[in-house]
């Protein structure tokens, strides 16, 4: 009798101790479970700005586009007014300083274009990097309940041993 009360408390002690480990484990569990809903809710919110970047870069692309076009037929009216430059001189001086100013504008829409473009590939990697974060979230909230359930189980066992002990 007395050899088993004294198994019977050494595996309770050892019940013990595998229970505060398990509770140590879970409170590391649901800080790093917070940690990881601070991360994800901060890639959201960068996630919706440079979906807002990628709307206004594929406007500029647009508006590129329409200004190379623009561009195209001042080029053209150019060739035009170059034929004409004998009667029309002081036509012709504001037409080439009309296209100046469109293809500085061109020059920086590019230029803008490539630095958005470049901003839309780093979003890209962010919102991989978002996934995983999901992803490792989603793992680390089985295994929270997992372990929670293990904790439960361990207690239940604890308790109906130690009721047991004292009969």
């Amino acid at each position: 009798m007395e050899a088993r009360n004294r198994s019977l408390n050494e595996e309770m002690i050892r019940m013990q101790k595998q229970l505060e480990l398990y509770s140590e484990k879970d409170a590391a569990h649901c800080e790093n479970a917070a940690q990881l809903k601070e991360e994800l809710d901060l890639a959201q919110r960068e996630s919706i700005q440079l979906k807002r970047e990628v709307e206004k870069c594929e406007k500029i692309a647009a508006e590129v586009n329409d200004l190379e076009k623009e561009n195209r037929k001042l080029e053209q009216d150019n060739k035009q007014l170059e034929r004409d430059v004998r009667r029309w001189k002081t036509g012709c001086d504001k037409a080439e300083s009309d296209l100046e100013c469109s293809q500085t504008r061109i020059t920086e829409l590019e230029r803008e274009n490539r630095r958005l473009t470049r901003t839309a590939e780093r979003n890209r990697g962010l919102e991989e990097r978002l996934r995983d974060f999901e992803k490792e979230n989603k793992e680390l909230v089985k295994q929270t309940a997992i372990d929670r359930k293990t904790n439960n189980t361990l207690r239940e066992v604890l308790l109906l041993t130690h009721l047991m002990s004292d009969y």
